[in-house]
Order: C-alpha cells, then structure tokens, then sequence
C-alpha cells in the first residue's frame, strides 16, 4: 500500500479524475500486480482487479466483471536492438473480450505492459513494442517492431486457422478491424 502526495501546486481535480478513469486492462499483462484499491476523497473507493481463468483472464472494476481469452506466442528472430541487447525473442499476447460468451466489439489499446493507445483493433495486442519518447506511439521505424508486428500476425492466425478456442469458432471475424 502507497499513498501518493502531492505537492500544493498539483492540480487536485486533473489527478482525481485520471484515479477514478483507470481502467481495469491496465493490469492485464502485469505479472505481479493483481488488484488496485483506489481511494480519492470525494469518491467511492475504486477497486480494479485481474483473476487467471481456464483460458484467459477476468478484470473486473467494482464488480463490473470482463472476461478475456487470452493467447500468448514467442516471436524469435527477433533483429539486433541496441535497447534489447542480446534479446532474441520475445512474446506477443491477443487479448479478445469476451462477456456472457460473446465478442465485445469495441476499440481496445494496444499495450507495451502499459497502455500505449488504440489503432483500431477490437482485441489488446501486447508486445515488447520500442515506443517513441514520448510513450504515445510506436516507433513505426524499428526493424525490431516490425518483426513484432509479423508475430502479431502470426499468433492471430494461428488462434484462427483453426479456432483454438470453442468460444472463437465462428466468432473471430467480428474481431478484425473495418478498415483495414
């Protein structure tokens, strides 16, 4: 447990808000870090949470539960990086939002163990992503990331070709992106 203090400049109302914002994803590739109480005085206590499950993991924010099946791959091959010294390979992860055994179809982020932002997809993308300084973007220029965005597609396949989970069988379609 941690209480955060601020300084008298911080802007109370702006730190608040970004609290109660937080969302239970957030905690979907942290290995170690499973719940998160948030107390901020002028709201209800929020309590985020992440559960293993048979095949994936369940969020919940305040009892709100989503369930995500989740699949995980090694990429190797990985390009020399002078950020991943001696790196190579890692894993991607494909989160699919699931609730009552039907896809939810909304945007979700795409994640380097933190959210980075959406791009569109309607299931997280986790991976070892070389972000720009300023961690809003991916570096779209790294032989690194590229080689990650080849394993993206290749896990997503092979969850697909075929489904290896019952729950995706004639659901996965509805996962991919309208605008690609």
């Amino acid at each position: 447990q941690f209480c955060l203090k601020l300084s008298d400049s911080t802007d109370i109302e702006v730190i608040s808000k970004e609290l109660v914002n937080l969302q239970p994803s957030l905690l979907l590739f942290l290995r170690r870090l499973r719940v998160i109480n948030v107390t901020v005085p002028s709201c209800s206590p929020i309590r985020l949470a992440c559960t293993l499950t048979g095949s994936g993991r369940r969020l919940s924010k305040n009892g709100e539960v989503q369930d995500y099946i989740v699949y995980e791959q090694q990429v190797t091959n990985m390009p020399y990086e002078e950020m991943r010294v001696g790196i190579t390979k890692t894993r991607v992860l494909l989160a699919f939002p699931m609730k009552d055994k039907k896809p939810i179809l909304n945007e979700q982020e795409v994640f380097a163990f933190l959210p980075i932002r959406s791009y569109g997809f309607k299931f997280i993308i986790q991976a070892d992503f070389l972000l720009v300084a300023s961690r809003e973007d991916i570096d779209h220029s790294r032989a690194w990331n590229r080689q990650l965005l080849d394993g993206i597609f290749q896990t997503f396949m092979d969850v697909v070709n075929p489904p290896v989970n019952p729950e995706l069988k004639y659901q996965w379609p509805q996962y991919l992106p309208q605008d690609i």
